[in-house]
């Protein structure tokens, strides 16, 4: 099973902690509580938001056609129509 947590979130926990910690030491243990709770949820939702790279292609990509085979773009063309014309039907229902 892969680790879920985000290390930005991770070390900014650890941070305020700390922080909390040096302010006001009665604080630490519950903030670190609190923290710990919610540790998971919020570096899934960090994780999801990240951009994933450059995987896909984006639409100024797409239109780059110099090294591709004419049938592949004839075939993207045709795809490309029948999302428009399921996204009109979509639209009218």
């Amino acid at each position: 099973m892969r680790c879920c947590f985000n290390p930005k979130f991770l070390l900014a926990a650890a941070v305020l902690v700390a922080g909390t910690w040096l302010a006001a030491p009665q604080a630490a243990l519950p903030v670190a509580a609190v923290l710990i709770a919610l540790s998971c949820p919020v570096s899934m939702f960090l994780t999801m938001r990240q951009p994933q790279g450059h995987s896909c292609a984006t639409p100024d990509d797409a239109d780059d056609s110099s090294d591709r085979d004419p049938e592949i773009d004839e075939h993207i063309r045709t795809l490309r129509s029948e999302i428009e014309d399921l996204r009109c039907k979509h639209e009218k229902t």
